[in-house]
């Protein structure tokens, strides 16, 4: 329920403006990035949990910031997020139908749960896709988004209970481990590293064209990007849920929108 509420309300804030990220002056645009740089620190040290083991839980995050650094470029990594979106569909495409079986249809009953950081800024992530390719069918990405959210709470709130889904950090490789078999532990881990290197070439291209809006040459912004979130990973950079929220309302939606206005009016009084 709480999934289903949320993306309702925040879903449609990512359609209110245009291409307001390409009208920034150069403060908006070092604002940017720099929340980017912070978001992408936060959210990816979560990766490591997918892998339990000594040194996973820097080692990993590690990994996929660097791989993401090394794409060469947004249309590169976008065409690669794209195909690991169907790869790793296809993978939980299979954890989820057997997992449909072990569903305990009164778990399903909607139980009051909490709007988390996470979850918001998740379901606000795809206003960050006109940073990078403006009219990218973001209507498309938004409805995608939503459809997803929402089943995989149900799942996961059917398969292991709500209570549980919600103390877990990583309660999708909970689900791959309670299906036994070791081969759905290890299937979900690898779809959910996929989801993880995707999201991080997102946050880390948004940053490296902020980046260049604000000054600096196309190798040097990532490097700079790089640089500082992994200091941030290795520092343990966590913020707190509210200014997370806020942040990305402000970063994402508030200000973005703003600029187009503020074109228009400069605009209507040169004329």
């Amino acid at each position: 329920m709480a999934a289903a509420l949320a993306a309702g309300a925040l879903l449609p804030l990512n359609l209110l403006f245009g291409d307001g990220f390409h009208r920034m002056g150069k403060a908006a645009s070092f604002l940017e990035w720099g929340w980017a740089v912070a978001v992408l620190a936060h959210l990816l040290s979560g990766a490591g949990a997918y892998w339990p083991g000594n040194g996973s839980a820097l080692a990993v995050p590690l990994v996929l910031l660097a791989l993401a650094a090394m794409a060469g470029g947004k249309e590169k990594a976008a065409r690669a997020g794209s195909t690991l979106f169907w790869l790793a569909g296809v993978m939980l495409l299979g954890v989820a139908l057997a997992a449909v079986s072990q569903i305990q249809v009164e778990w399903l009953v909607p139980v009051p749960g909490e709007w988390t950081a996470g979850l918001i800024v998740s379901l606000l992530l795809p206003s960050l896709a006109s940073a990078l390719l403006p009219g990218c069918g973001k209507a498309k990405t938004v409805l995608w988004t939503g459809v997803i959210a929402v089943a995989a709470a149900a799942i996961l709130q059917g398969t292991l209970c709500a209570s549980v889904a919600m103390g877990e950090d990583a309660p999708l490789f909970e689900l791959g481990r309670g299906l036994g078999n070791g081969g759905y532990e290890i299937l979900v881990s690898t779809a959910a590293t996929l989801g993880w290197y995707a999201l991080t070439s997102l946050l880390f291209e948004a940053s490296a064209v902020f980046a260049e809006q604000w000054g600096m040459e196309k190798q040097s912004g990532r490097s700079l990007s790089f640089g500082a979130a992994a200091i941030g990973l290795v520092l343990g950079m966590k913020l707190d849920g509210r200014i997370l929220t806020g942040g990305c309302l402000l970063m994402w939606i508030l200000i973005p929108m703003l600029h187009p206005k503020n074109k228009m009016k400069k605009d209507e009084k040169r004329c």
